[in-house]
């Protein structure tokens, strides 16, 4: 999803629960007790920002930051 697409904002829809066990791998500085002790309910937002090592490199070497995670701010 996010090839060829440097430089864009992307809003990917998934499941909580999948995003919550791919960031361990996205951004290995974060802390997973943060991940598993924050409440991730129906429709909430997480923003990460990637960044990938070199321009032409496998999105599988790309490393994030967790900018926000389970926000339901939005919800009424």
């Amino acid at each position: 999803m996010v090839a060829g697409r440097d430089g864009q904002h992307l809003v990917i829809v998934s499941h909580g629960g999948i995003v919550g066990a791919s960031l361990k791998d996205v951004c290995p500085d974060l802390d997973p007790d943060l991940i598993w002790t924050v409440p991730n309910r129906n429709c909430a937002v997480t923003e990460l920002e990637l960044h990938a090592e070199h321009p032409d490199a496998d999105i599988s070497t790309a490393r994030g930051v967790l900018k926000r995670w389970a926000d339901c701010g939005h919800l009424a």
